[in-house]
């Protein structure tokens, strides 16, 4: 059986986070884009998520009073499909007990993550053209989408 655990980031998880975010993106991430995750007071936060204790994936989101935004889901890719990106949404819906709205956005081109998100109760609320950046200098569209907490306060 697969021990899976969900942990904040540490600073000592860019030793994995970054490659595996260099491999996974486009346009990675630099280290300074996760420091802000272990500011104090920060709001934003971020887990790791590990399988048999190797690291499989990541999310970083960011919180602004009842609102959260998702900044970054990755699952590398031997472990996708699996389950384990939808694990680290459930657990950033755990985690905002307070949170109304929940907003990302996500290339226009990424079926798979916009199937994730839909799945999980997000709608496509409006398209944001040229939005993302590729090495060969081409822009991309991405999704914008919502999803607000349910009546009972469960966020599916």
């Amino acid at each position: 059986m697969n021990a899976v655990t969900i942990d904040p980031l540490t600073r000592a998880d860019l030793d994995w986070l970054l490659p595996l975010e260099a491999a996974c993106q486009p346009m990675p991430w630099q280290a300074d884009h996760f420091v802000a995750c272990w500011q104090p007071n920060a709001c934003q936060r971020g887990w790791a998520l590990r399988c048999n204790h190797s690291p499989v994936g990541y999310l970083v989101g960011l919180w602004v009073t009842d609102e959260a935004h998702l900044l970054n889901l990755v699952v590398a890719q031997p472990y996708r499909r699996q389950g384990f990106g939808a694990r680290l949404l459930a657990h950033f819906f755990a985690h905002n007990q307070e949170t109304a709205t929940f907003w990302l956005e996500v290339r226009a081109d990424n079926r798979p993550a916009i199937g994730l998100y839909e799945r999980h109760g997000f709608q496509r609320v409006a398209l944001r053209k040229a939005y993302y950046r590729i090495p060969d200098g081409q822009r991309i569209d991405a999704w914008v989408m919502r999803k607000d907490r349910t009546a009972d306060g469960s966020a599916r």
